[in-house]
């Protein structure tokens, strides 16, 4: 539990260059999924660019 925080705090520190940081929409910072564990999994999250926050909604790991 504790790697999946820390994993989780690396898109926030970044602020609102998350919307840039792994895979999704270009523009309006929607659903974003960033690969995790060397590859192993990933990690789902919402950087809206009109709001300062950042919504952890999935964590997979496979493996």
């Amino acid at each position: 539990m504790a790697e999946v925080e820390r994993l989780a705090e690396q898109p926030a520190v970044l602020g609102r260059d998350a919307c840039e940081v792994g895979r999704g929409p270009v523009e309006g910072g929607g659903l974003r999924t960033l690969d995790i564990f060397g590859g192993r999994g990933f990690l789902m999250f919402l950087a809206p660019e009109r709001l300062r926050e950042i919504s952890v909604v999935r964590v997979v790991w496979l493996g």
